[in-house]
């Protein structure tokens, strides 16, 4: 309702304070291994899929900052799928494939936002 679509623009008006804010996030205790075992098994086979914001967000960098932070802390090499997160589910479709929410990876920045 009303109340929820508020307190989003609130958190999205707060985020776009950040400068590159998806660049700063942290990574979540224990993810770093998750993904090196999953890479070791699968190789060059393992792409990132990660969902940005619309663009009525107003969050211009998004895409760019999670490619560097994705480059920067897992692989420089890794191919990483930047889409709306609406159209995730349209990437991972087959027996042969699995997507791990990024809540796995990542947690807030310790900066205030």
């Amino acid at each position: 309702g009303v109340k929820h679509a508020k307190a989003d623009d609130e958190m999205w008006d707060r985020i776009r304070m950040v400068d590159h804010f998806y660049d700063r996030l942290e990574m979540m205790p224990g993810s770093e291994a998750l993904f090196h075992a999953l890479y070791e098994e699968y190789g060059d086979e393992c792409e990132i899929l990660t969902g940005i914001p619309k663009e009525k967000r107003h969050i211009k960098d998004a895409g760019e900052d999670k490619t560097r932070w994705v480059h920067r802390l897992l692989r420089k090499d890794i191919k990483v799928n930047i889409v709306y997160r609406e159209d995730k589910k349209n990437y991972c479709t087959g027996p042969a494939l699995a997507r791990i929410h990024s809540s796995v990876y990542t947690e807030p920045s310790r900066e205030r936002i």
